[in-house]
């Protein structure tokens, strides 16, 4: 197969094509991806191995969901490192391939539950949770943040994890808030909706 023209546009399953025969010939190098809008979404590879994922100023799990909405892109294979790489704790190559398809069920084996987050993964939770409580709260959701943090500590297991959504859930307050706050976290993180 030829390597894709790099100026023309491509559709979300072009890249994604392109991304699964990285994956697959086990590449090592940077899949960037340029919208037609000019946000640059980047895909670190390491032997096939997806090591990094970022897009915008959004990194890991974060930077997922937009990519996943990304419908037409020009996209570039180098076999360098392009940008900065910062260690995320990440899902699985095969998860981050079916999330990016907009698959919204993956295999239960590679799946995030919320019994099944280890604290390698927490970090990464733990910002989506804080980005969620930013859109939910604005400006207020930094000093509530810092509060849960400062009065419970970080969670370090699932149990602690669904206390700290729980608290933060009552200072959203509106049910309907509550609800679709919950359901955008687990959603993010690939845990289904709780």
């Amino acid at each position: 197969m030829t390597e894709p023209d790099k100026t023309s546009l491509v559709t979300h399953e072009g890249f994604m094509h392109e991304l699964q025969r990285s994956c697959n010939e086990k590449r090592t190098g940077t899949l960037l991806i340029a919208t037609k809008d000019n946000h640059l979404a980047r895909i670190y590879l390491e032997n096939g191995v997806i090591t990094f994922v970022s897009y915008g100023l959004k990194k890991g799990v974060e930077a997922i969901i937009p990519i996943k909405e990304i419908t037409q892109a020009r996209v570039k294979f180098s076999q360098k490192q392009i940008g900065g790489h910062h260690g995320e704790k990440l899902p699985s190559t095969a998860e981050i391939l079916h999330l990016l398809a907009g698959e919204q069920r993956a295999t239960t084996t590679a799946r995030l539950t919320p019994n099944s987050i280890t604290g390698d993964q927490m970090p990464g939770v733990l910002k989506v949770i804080e980005s969620e409580l930013v859109e939910f709260l604005g400006p207020l959701a930094v000093i509530v943040w810092s509060e849960q943090l400062e009065r419970y500590g970080k969670p370090t297991n699932p149990s602690q994890l669904q206390a700290l959504i729980d608290n933060l859930a009552m200072e959203i307050g509106d049910p309907s808030k509550v609800k679709r706050f919950r359901q955008q976290i687990w959603q993010k993180i690939g845990a289904g909706q709780h």
